[in-house]
């Protein structure tokens, strides 16, 4: 299928032409322009907000599960019905990643953030709450369908930046993520089971009868500050243009006639326009970054659970923040040494989107 054109009155635009030019593209070089910090700071509590909501249950987790009765005491089958729970999650957020995305070109970017973390507030809530193991796969898979954040933020990141500083602009991304990697856990390690850290403190039966609710209340609650914030202060990035689309509104009379050829240009592409040989690509190797990232999660657990059977102490809650401070502590440094790099030092594929 030849690549989709987009005529303007004097550039002709294609699927396929690079967002970022190459440095030996014969052009002038422009200073480089500076960030939206206030518009990108209230963004980026969002997508804080996402990463701790997600990561505040993995200290827990198979502790929550091996007290389920479906388990059964049998301590081998804990990894297995953990890996549903996750796999749920996982499984509704790329499903439903795609129409959040479309839902946001048409509706705009705000109603869908706010809705998203409404959503996945509901969904850690309700995760604190669950005392049976498909009451757990329900939420888990509520907030995975709920987390269209992920895509629309970068999105909003996009549209906030030029080529100047694209690449400063996504880089905040992997660190922030990094920081609510390290604040989750830490929140599910330290804050679950509070009635028997802090007896004289949480002495009501409700904290023995939901041991695992505190640290997803916590963040449930600095998700709400965020939800406060996008409503106050976030603007709107998506301009509706009935019928001129692309053109300059100065210039629009108002007895005009709407251009069929602006109108086209302002419907989202289909999907299949957008599958070119170097999305593809990138995809698979984002997909093949993403699955590398998940096996050293994955083969945690088990360990976790033989410390926990060995000593026959509580120190699973308290030993997986640790770990992701190490590791992310690792990504943060990549992110921070990447912002001057440009976009092909800072991201793996970055020599990818060059090619055609």
């Amino acid at each position: 299928m030849p690549p989709t054109t987009f005529e303007d009155d004097d550039v002709d635009y294609e699927d396929e032409t690079p967002f970022l030019k190459n440095d030996d593209d014969d052009v002038p070089r422009h200073k480089t322009s500076s960030l939206p910090m206030m518009q990108i700071a209230v963004l980026l509590s969002a997508w804080v907000a996402e990463s701790v909501m997600d990561h505040s249950i993995s200290p827990y987790l198979n502790e929550l599960v091996r007290g389920l009765p479906i388990v059964g005491g049998d301590e081998r089958k804990v990894g297995y019905y953990t890996g549903i729970i996750q796999s749920v999650h996982h499984a509704a957020e790329a499903a439903t990643a795609l129409y959040w995305n479309r839902l946001s070109d048409h509706v705009g970017r705000k109603p869908v953030l706010l809705t998203c973390l409404a959503g996945t507030i509901a969904s850690i809530l309700s995760f604190g709450l669950s005392r049976s193991f498909w009451a757990l796969v329900i939420s888990r898979g509520m907030h995975g369908a709920l987390k269209g954040n992920i895509g629309v933020v970068t999105s909003v990141i996009a549209e906030l930046t030029n080529e100047t500083n694209i690449a400063r602009g996504f880089s905040l991304l992997p660190m922030t993520w990094a920081f609510g990697y390290v604040i989750g856990p830490f929140i599910g390690g330290v804050f679950s089971r509070p009635q028997d850290r802090w007896p004289s403190v949480f002495s009501n039966p409700f904290w023995a009868e939901y041991p695992y609710f505190l640290p997803c209340l916590i963040s449930a609650i600095y998700a709400c500050v965020s939800f406060v914030m996008i409503t106050k202060f976030f603007e709107e990035t998506v301009e509706f243009h009935p019928g001129f689309s692309n053109s300059d509104p100065a210039r629009e009379e108002p007895g005009d006639t709407p251009d069929p050829r602006r109108m086209d240009t302002q419907k989202p592409l289909p999907l299949r326009c957008l599958l070119t040989r170097p999305v593809l690509i990138s995809v698979a190797n984002y997909a093949m970054l993403a699955f590398l990232g998940m096996v050293p999660i994955a083969l945690i657990a088990p360990h976790l659970v033989d410390i926990h059977r060995v000593w026959r102490t509580r120190l699973e809650p308290c030993i997986d923040w640790p770990l992701a401070v190490g590791v992310r502590v690792y990504e943060w440094n990549v992110s921070i040494c990447g912002l001057p790099a440009g976009d092909r030092k800072l991201w793996p594929m970055g020599d990818i989107r060059h090619q055609h």
